[in-house]
């Protein structure tokens, strides 16, 4: 049954959940072609991780569109920028993954625009190897908060989630997006951050080209996220 309808729909899955059995279960649910993309990517972790996003995302539609997991996944595509995005669909969308979690965001295209999403699970950088992301002003204030490591982490997944929203990635100028004082939420020329309560071990942000009035947050069970499959 469709679900209410929420200008943004925040998934997120913990892969402590699911055992290193599971990934011939797990490629076997994606169409052929994404599993045998995924596949090849050699680190287990990062297998998991894609394949768990895109099981959230089937989870996401079937609440919103009432979309089944197979019609879900079928439409889902790769823009040569890197986007994804769902043919024949007005939900815009956006993966994320770091360490155990991975996260999907699923945005009200209508109503929010163009989305991003960035987890990072907090660790230590060296502040020489992020310069060509903060501005001067940006590296002065991490320098000087209480806790470096957590600050640079926190603005990077401000950066990362708006350059997504805004179709680019990375392969944009991280520079020009403000991530300001921390006040968990901000905005700026085309578009609107907010950070997500998900571990204490971790920063989540979500990123529009506006600001939305509603956002659900689930956290499906590795037995939900199965269970759509049988329907």
């Amino acid at each position: 049954m469709k679900d209410d309808n929420p200008d943004m729909l925040l998934l997120a899955g913990d892969l402590a959940q699911f055992d290193t059995t599971d990934e011939d279960l797990l490629l076997g649910l994606l169409p052929e072609n994404q599993a045998e993309a995924i596949g090849k990517y050699r680190r287990l972790e990062d297998r998991r991780r894609r394949m768990l996003a895109r099981l959230l995302l089937a989870f996401g539609l079937q609440l919103v569109e009432a979309w089944s997991p197979r019609r879900t996944l079928s439409a889902l595509y790769v823009e040569p920028e890197g986007r994804p995005r769902l043919r024949d669909c007005r939900r815009e969308i956006s993966f994320s993954h770091s360490g155990r979690w991975a996260v999907c965001a699923i945005g009200n295209g209508s109503s929010v625009g163009q989305v991003g999403v960035d987890v990072e699970e907090i660790k230590s950088l060296a502040l020489d190897e992020v310069a060509l992301v903060f501005s001067e002003e940006e590296m002065a204030a991490i320098r000087a908060s209480a806790d470096p490591s957590v600050e640079l982490i926190r603005r990077w997944t401000i950066k990362e989630a708006v350059l997504k929203a805004q179709g680019k990635g990375f392969l944009g100028d991280p520079r020009p997006v403000k991530t300001g004082s921390f006040s968990g939420c901000g905005e700026g020329p085309g578009y609107f951050w907010k950070h997500i309560p998900l571990d204490k071990n971790y920063w989540l942000t979500v990123a529009a080209e506006f600001s939305w009035k509603s956002l659900r947050q689930v956290a499906p069970s590795k037995k939900e996220l199965l269970a759509i499959f049988d329907k």
